[in-house]
């Protein structure tokens, strides 16, 4: 079974409008973490990244970095991090 992945997306710079669909499944760096999220936050900078685009992105994009959830995948290098643990990043 292949995995899914589903994101607030916009399309394009300063596009104001969200839309949810499905994104491409991360790939798993040795450094990082999957998280399956239970939960997800916009923060004033992420509003602003979307508002003003001084970030340079590629478009669609997903943005935000605020998430709680339960870890569903663990780089080779990650240290004190299991598989099925409770995070928040």
């Amino acid at each position: 079974m292949s995995q899914s992945n589903t994101g607030a997306v916009i399309k394009a710079e300063k596009d104001s409008q969200f839309e949810v669909t499905l994104t491409p499944y991360p790939t798993l760096q040795p450094n990082a973490v999957i998280i399956k999220a239970s939960a997800a936050a916009i923060n004033p900078v992420d509003w602003m990244v979307r508002d003003f685009a001084f970030v340079p992105l590629e478009y669609p994009t997903v943005l935000g970095t605020d998430v709680s959830g339960t870890v569903v995948e663990v780089g080779e290098d990650v240290k004190g991090i299991q598989v099925g643990q409770r995070v928040l990043a």
